[in-house]
């Protein structure tokens, strides 16, 4: 079962944890040291989704804590199996706002993303 890490960017940039058709996501581990929440976006695109324009198919919240460095943890209950959303191929993306289309930002290394994909 390949793992997938990221310690994501100052960006919105989409990007393609595991290539191919049909991927299943089984779990993860999410952690963020803002503030406020972050987004984590998942798209079920052939190409990279446009941040802005494309909707994506599940948005998960990782909390965010009022205090700067306490975190915010999303752990998933195993086995997830996202077979029939992500048939066209898995994209994620992590912003800072909750509507489908937001493309903020957030700041470098507050969110680091694991999951287990198949």
């Amino acid at each position: 079962m390949p793992i997938y890490k990221v310690l994501w960017p100052n960006n919105t940039t989409p990007v393609h944890p595991i290539v191919g058709k049909g991927r299943r996501l089984y779990g993860g581990y999410l952690f963020n040291v803002a503030a406020t929440p972050r987004y984590l976006r998942f798209f079920d695109t052939l190409a990279a989704p446009t941040m802005g324009a494309t909707s994506p198919v599940l948005v998960l919240p990782i909390p965010g804590e009022a205090k700067v460095g306490a975190g915010g943890v999303v752990p998933f209950q195993l086995p997830l199996e996202f077979t029939a959303i992500f048939d066209n191929g898995l994209w994620i993306s992590v912003t800072t706002g909750i509507a489908d289309l937001d493309n903020t930002a957030p700041g470098a290394s507050e969110v680091i993303v694991n999951l287990l994909l198949n």
